[in-house]
């Protein structure tokens, strides 16, 4: 006798992948992450640290996501601070963004200058600038 599941088309069954000795069902990928790992880093971010060619990174992927996690956290918390500079001083957000820009590549920022450039891109991605 046939279980129901084998009867579906392929394409509609799970997909098995063995893992640690056990199988695990790929409708269920948080099975197949830990903490770590459920970081996404967006190719944008990634660039920042391959090496030339593209296919290797220069850093450990754990130190990438690290500095990918202060990035967007800085760009983050920049958002309502970049909104309230632009309405004060009645410039645009170009200005405010080059400003800012400034800030971040100074000495002693705790971000790199390439970093510092995919910050103020995040920022005026997320202010819709």
């Amino acid at each position: 006798m046939t279980d129901e599941a084998s009867m579906r088309p392929f394409s509609e069954r799970p997909a098995k992948t063995r893992r640690a000795g056990r199988v695990f069902s790929a409708l269920h990928p948080e099975g197949f992450m830990d903490d770590a790992n459920q970081i996404h880093v967006p190719p944008s971010f990634l660039e920042l640290f391959a090496a030339p060619g593209g296919y290797k990174l220069t850093e450990p992927m754990g130190h990438v996501r690290e500095r990918y996690e202060l990035c967007e956290d800085l760009a983050q918390m920049l958002m309502e601070q970049a909104a309230a500079r632009q309405f004060e001083l009645g410039v645009t957000g170009q200005d405010v963004l080059e400003k800012m820009h400034q800030g971040l590549a100074a000495p002693g920022s705790p971000v790199q200058p390439p970093e510092a450039q995919w910050v103020i891109k995040r920022l005026a991605e997320l202010l819709g600038w």
